[in-house]
């Protein structure tokens, strides 16, 4: 076996066995001394958004405006992937995928329920404006998360686009060479650093890497569980109790991780079919909403949608809450600032997603579909479902935002069609967290094997450890103990977004 094939498998094991000590010895917390650890990271998540909640803000910021000025220089123009490489899928599915992997169930669950949560907060900008609560809820899921992922995806597809050593290899050999190594957050710092990315530090990037995609996806998994739980209580279950509650949720996680695992061994295939299924279903019951609902009041909003969007874009894209009431640093901190750490940690497999799929497009072709398209799908979701959610009334606690779909449907539907819709709903909800979380896990589990190719069971194991992580903390503590630990794991691997673009920027200007 040649040096380097020993080197990166000995870096990805480190990497792998450091990333589940990680995850288990933060289980194993919760589950031991949940008080305990529950008030330390609520500690910790109040010194992030008092003291360090600019950095999130800057830095996202900072990341729409480079990916805007790379898209439309001169680098548009170059190609991504080996010479002469054509995309491996129709422009259509490539958005499909990048929007189910993007965003997963959590649109289902914020896109009915954000604005009437900002509408109703009285330390949101919004309070007791719809305007601005649909262009808050469309600046939160619009340009400022689709560039992190945009950054990533550039830097994960120029590293694979960089020519590699010829040596005497066949055709073969070179081409299960292609991605050995690659998959690496400390990889796409290279550029800065040298060969000391091979080091402790490197695998301490990676290790930073995967922990916060895990406890990111973890997030969305358990979003995307407790809106299943709402849907299947309403429907069966009158008066449910919590130990009720406990197994459905139990076997909703669980049964989200089969309908994954399936994904999983398909690969991009068993991906492009649930998410081509989830956007299906997406699209009839937006279709059922436009039709059922105040169709001509929901055509207004998007467009008073859009300008309320284009206007909080300049006002809030560098708001940090220096100068603003307690109320109103509470709410930037547990919206505004929540949101940048979730889309932070999403950004290393949702980036690596890109690049394996955006193989033989151009750069301005990857940055601007994956900015501008996803972002206008996101705005047209929250003028419908949020919009028809203000317009009818529908009250949801924010403990309990998924349950706003099913609360919206029972407004608009009558029993035996509502019936129908919740299950295309809850079908929906499956298929689109089954996407990201399938995405998620083919990440990690390159990353642990040192890129190319990994075995089934490499897969499912880091998917039960992705699963166990969202069931455990929602036990422990629901919601609540999840977005504690996105916004305290995500702020290192902010710091190391900052340096990958950094490090891009200087790779664009080597010339071909």
């Amino acid at each position: 076996m040649a040096a380097r094939e020993q080197a990166v498998e000995v870096r990805a094991a480190a990497v792998r066995r450091g990333t589940l000590a990680a995850i288990a010895l933060a289980l194993l917390g919760v589950c031991l001394a949940k008080e305990l650890v529950r008030a330390v990271f609520g500690r910790l998540q109040l010194l992030v958004v008092t003291h360090l909640g600019w950095f999130y803000v800057a830095s996202l910021s900072a990341f729409v405006v480079l990916v805007l000025g790379i898209a439309l220089s001169p680098h548009g123009r170059r190609r991504l992937g080996p010479e002469g490489a054509a995309p491996a899928h129709s422009r259509a599915a490539w958005l499909g995928m990048l929007l189910s992997a993007g965003v997963g169930s959590g649109l289902l669950v914020y896109g009915v329920a954000e604005p009437g949560l900002h509408l109703r907060t009285p330390g949101s900008p919004a309070f007791a404006d719809p305007r601005a609560a649909g262009g808050l809820s469309a600046f939160h899921w619009g340009l400022h998360a689709w560039a992190v992922y945009a950054l990533v995806g550039l830097a994960f597809a120029w590293v694979w686009r960089r020519p590699g050593e010829k040596g005497e290899k066949d055709e073969e050999d070179e081409e299960d060479e292609e991605d050995k190594g690659l998959w690496s957050m400390a990889e796409l710092l290279r550029p800065l650093f040298g060969a000391r990315v091979e080091g402790r530090a490197g695998q301490l990037v990676d290790v930073l890497a995967a922990s916060s995609t895990t406890f990111g996806v973890a997030t969305s998994l358990g979003l995307a569980a407790t809106q299943l739980r709402s849907g299947l209580a309403g429907l069966f279950v009158e008066s449910p109790e919590h130990g009720v509650l406990v197994a459905l949720l139990v076997a909703l996680v669980a049964g989200l991780t089969g309908l994954t695992a399936w994904a999983l061994v398909r690969e991009e295939v068993g991906i492009r079919r649930l998410s081509a299924v989830g956007l299906g279903l997406s699209g009839l019951l937006a279709l059922t909403v436009l039709v059922l609902g105040p169709s001509a009041e929901l055509g207004r909003s998007l467009l008073e949608n859009l300008g309320a969007y284009l206007e909080i874009f300049g006002a809030r894209a560098l708001e940090t809450g220096r100068s603003a009431t307690p109320a109103e640093r509470a709410w930037l901190g547990e919206w505004t600032v929540f949101y940048w750490a979730w889309w932070v940690s999403w950004a290393p497999f949702v980036g690596l997603f890109i690049a394996r799929i955006s193989r033989g497009r151009s750069v301005r072709e990857l940055l601007l579909g994956v900015l501008l398209c996803p972002s206008a799908a996101c705005l047209v979701w929250m003028s419908v479902f949020g919009g028809a959610a203000v317009l009818t009334g529908v009250e949801v606690p924010a403990s309990d935002p998924g349950a706003a779909l099913f609360e919206l449907l029972a407004r608009l539907c009558p029993s035996p069609a509502r019936v129908g819709l919740t299950l295309a709903s809850l079908a929906c909800c499956a298929c689109l967290a089954a996407v990201s979380v399938a995405s998620a896990v083919l990440a990690l589990a390159s990353l642990g094997a040192g890129g190319g190719a990994t075995k089934l069971g490499a897969k499912l194991a880091w998917l039960f450890a992705l699963s166990g992580s969202a069931l455990v903390l929602l036990l422990a503590g629901g919601l609540d103990a999840l977005r504690a630990v996105v916004l305290v794991v995500s702020l290192p691997l902010c710091a190391v977004l900052v340096l990958v673009a950094v490090a891009l920027l200087r790779v664009l200007r080597t010339p071909d």
